[in-house]
Parts: C-alpha cells; sequence; structure tokens
C-alpha cells in the first residue's frame, strides 16, 4: 500500500499552491519526495496529511458525559483557559474509541490550515485519507528526544507520558525540565545540522534522523485528527468520487477480490446455462427435421421443419380435398352454426387471403358479442370494421 504524504509548514500555505510531499511503500520506505501543485501530485492508495508538529499542543481532559457529536463544544470549554487562541480558530480531536468520563489527550492545532488545505485537495479531486501528526505523547515508561535546527537554533523535541514539549538549548531551560533520570534512559535522535549541538549538550553521540524520516513516523502514529470540523462532508459527485476512493484502499481489497469472483463465477454459469440452452435447441431441431424427413421423404430441402410442416400439411389436405381452418367452406361453415337469431340471410360475402368478409349493417352489439364468442371457441377471430365482420382462423 503506498501513501502520500503531505507537509503543511508552520505558517500559511506557500503562496505558489505547491505541497510538499513524500511517497513511502507499504512498509513506510521513501521511494521518491518533491513539491508540486496539487493537480501534479503523485497518485497512491492512501493520502495523509501531516500537520507541522510545532502546530499541535497536547492538553489533558476528561470527556463529558455526554453524547459525542458534543464532545466538541464541551471541550472548548473545560479547555478555555488553556487555549492560547479562540477556541473558534483552533480545531479539537481526540485519540481513537475515546469514552465519555475518560481522561484522554486533546490534541489542538490551528483550523484555518488545515481546513485550507482540505479544500484545496477537494478541489483537484484529492482526498484525505487521514490527518496523521509526526510527534504524539507517548505511552508508557518510554522517551524520545529529537533535536532539529532552525534557522542555526537548535530545539529539542521530547516525547513522553507527559506530553510533547519544544525546548530550545540556549541556557538551561530544556536540561532543568527534564529529569536527569530520563537523560539517560531516552531513545536520542538528531537531525544531521543538529547533531553536533546535541552531542555537546548531551556530552555523547546522538544518531542522525534526518527530517524526511522523522515526518515519515506519521505512518506509524495512531491518531487521525480528521475530526469535527474536518470530518469528510462531501455531497454529489465529489461524494461518489470519495466512496470510490475509499472502496479501492487496501481494506476493501478482499471485498474486491470476492466480488470479481463472483463476477466471474455468474458468467462462467451464464455461458454454460447459454451452452446447454443451445444444445436443448439443437437436439430439439435435430428431431424435428428427422420427423420431417421421415414423414416427407421426397421433401430434400429441410431449412426450418418447424416452418415447413404446416405448409406441407396443407398441401396435402388440399391435394385430398379437405378444406383447411382457413378455407372458404371452414369459414361459413362456422359462422353458420353460430348465426344469431333474427339476422338476416347473407346477401353478400368476400373472401380473400384466408379472411371471410360479411355484411353486418343490421347488427347490433348483443349480436355480434355471443357470434365473436361462438367463433372464438372454434380458433377463429371476429372483428367488426365500418359495419363489416372479418372471420380470419387464429395463427
Amino acid at each position: 500500500m503506498s501513501t502520500l504524504l503531505l507537509l503543511l509548514p508552520d505558517g500559511p500555505a506557500d503562496a505558489s499552491g505547491a505541497w510538499q510531499w513524500l511517497l513511502a511503500d507499504a512498509d513506510g520506505q521513501l521511494i521518491n519526495q518533491g513539491r508540486d501543485p496539487a493537480a501534479t501530485l503523485p497518485r497512491a492508495e492512501s493520502l495523509v496529511l501531516v500537520p507541522s508538529s510545532r502546530a499541535v499542543s497536547w492538553l489533558r481532559a476528561t470527556l463529558p458525559r455526554t453524547a459525542p457529536k458534543r464532545w466538541r463544544a464541551a471541550l472548548s470549554g473545560l479547555l478555555e483557559e488553556q487555549l492560547l487562541d479562540d477556541p473558534d480558530n483552533l480545531h479539537l480531536a481526540l485519540p481513537a474509541k475515546a469514552n465519555a468520563g475518560d481522561e484522554v489527550w486533546v490534541a489542538v492545532t490551528p483550523l484555518t490550515n488545515l481546513q485550507r488545505a482540505s479544500t484545496a485537495l477537494q478541489a483537484a479531486n484529492r482526498f484525505v485519507d487521514r490527518i496523521a501528526p509526526a510527534a504524539w505523547p507517548l505511552q508508557g515508561d518510554g522517551a524520545e528526544g529529537h533535536f532539529i535546527d532552525q534557522d542555526g537554533a537548535t530545539f529539542l523535541q521530547w516525547r513522553d507520558a507527559e506530553g510533547v514539549a519544544w525546548l530550545p538549548l540556549n541556557g538551561g531551560f530544556a536540561r532543568s525540565r527534564l529529569p536527569s533520570e530520563r537523560l539517560v534512559t531516552a531513545r536520542w535522535t538528531a537531525e544531521p545540522a543538529a547533531v553536533k549541538a546535541a552531542e555537546a549538550w548531551l556530552g555523547q553521540p546522538v544518531p542522525m534522523r534526518s527530517h524526511t524520516e522523522q515526518q515519515l513516523a506519521a505512518l506509524q502514529s495512531p491518531w487521525d485528527l480528521r475530526q469535527f470540523d474536518l470530518a469528510p462532508r462531501l455531497h454529489g459527485v465529489q461524494r461518489v468520487r470519495l466512496l470510490w476512493h475509499r472502496f479501492m484502499q487496501p481494506d476493501w481489497r478482499g471485498l474486491r477480490y470476492a466480488l470479481v469472483a463472483l463476477a466471474a463465477l455468474n458468467l462462467v454459469g451464464l455461458n454454460a446455462l447459454a451452452f446447454q440452452q443451445y444444445r436443448a435447441e439443437a437436439t430439439r431441431q435435430a428431431a424435428n427435421e428427422r420427423l420431417f424427413r421421415e414423414a416427407f421423404p421426397k421433401n430434400t430441402a429441410v431449412k426450418d421443419a418447424a416452418a415447413q410442416l404446416p405448409r406441407e400439411l396443407n398441401r396435402l389436405r388440399a391435394s385430398a380435398g379437405q378444406p383447411g381452418p382457413a378455407d372458404l367452406d371452414t369459414l361459413l361453415a362456422t359462422a353458420a352454426r353460430s348465426w344469431p337469431v333474427g339476422v338476416a340471410p347473407l346477401q353478400a360475402l368476400d373472401f380473400q387471403g384466408g379472411n371471410l368478409t360479411l355484411n353486418a349493417a343490421d347488427w347490433n352489439a348483443d349480436q355480434f358479442e355471443p357470434f365473436r364468442q361462438s367463433l372464438a371457441s372454434n380458433g377463429l377471430r371476429v372483428t367488426q370494421d365500418d359495419k363489416r365482420l372479418v372471420i380470419q382462423a387464429t395463427p
């Protein structure tokens, strides 16, 4: 599973609209990196937005015993005295599976940059799967320190169960904040430009860890800041595209394979059924042709036995002098047997192409309907048209 990480700066976004990005493979190893506009960003199975570590603060709070949809408003009141800005200008996020009454960490970060980033990416039909911090409070007794050089000044990013802190190395503030025993057991790293200052401060060698490697740590973050104000709210075509994007994620790979297998199975089944029907139809046609040849051995040209059989029977009947169901004698005899009482005898008739036309100028509905029903029971169809009756054999 490839992942595209978009790194947000501390301040306003790049005026050119370019994004600093890292492309990682399924193991979290860097494939490529660069800076491009949203429209030309590399494609990946997942897109993760990574806010600057210095832009995310961590505060402790006890979740109120109320509905989760009200937690955002409740947290604004609970943390108001600790927040350095108006709560409406800040984004708050909670850990996964947080429950009412739990004491939890609350991630606090400026809202504007994240909103602008999400909006710009949506406009380019790129959907954020997760907003993950590169640094977050640790659990247990572990501690990590990472030295960073910014404009010639060295800072220490410290992480432990008490939160995440940014401490300048100048002066004694950083050393006074950290217990000496933690300095011995902590895991230390430093950016290449900060290694010298870090080793001088610690008095021991410090392994190098590049800025890129530090940002890739967001892939292991258990946090997703895409909550509350930043939860996806898409409509229409964008929502369809987002659903398709979600469906193509690795988590749905099993379902996709199952659907493909089901479609393939149905296709095989339909082909097998069509083949069976084809064989049954071919067998039926062969049987019809065999019967036709047995009945009419002199007729060697057999193309469609079912269509040729009625014609051959009519020919035999005509040669034997027997009237057929659509002949004049048959139609007249059947009409005579069903002739309504009170209707005058025929004065004229017309017979063409198997249709017998009679004069019905003096017929009424009470006479026509019984006549029609009687002939229908004998396989004939009667229609009334402009004071005329047309009788014909039913096909």
